[in-house]
C-alpha cells in the first residue's frame, strides 16, 4: 500500500533500488544478530519481508508494463512482424 503510490510518483527504479538495500541490509543483520536477542530477530525478519516483497510486486508490475509496451498494436505496425 505505500510503495506502489511511491514509485509511481518517484518512479519505480529509486523504490526498488530501496528495497533492495532493505532487503540486502536485513539480511545481513539476520546472519550478525546473536540467537538470544529475539525481538531483533522479529524486526529484522519483518524487514526481509517487506523488502522482498515490495521488489517482487514493483519488479511485476515494471514487467507488465514493458511487455504491454512491447505487444501494442503500434509498435507491430512499425517493427513489421
Amino acid at each position: 500500500m505505500v510503495w506502489g503510490p511511491l514509485a509511481d510518483r518517484k518512479g519505480r527504479r529509486p523504490i526498488v533500488l530501496a528495497c533492495l538495500l532493505t532487503l540486502a541490509l536485513s539480511c545481513i543483520g539476520l546472519a550478525l544478530v546473536p540467537t538470544n536477542a529475539y525481538w531483533l530477530l522479529m524486526l529484522l525478519r519483518c524487514l526481509q519481508a517487506a523488502g522482498s516483497a515490495s521488489t517482487v510486486a514493483l519488479c511485476t508490475s515494471s514487467m507488465e508494463l514493458y511487455y504491454r509496451f512491447l505487444s501494442s498494436p503500434y509498435l507491430r505496425l512499425w517493427s513489421h512482424w
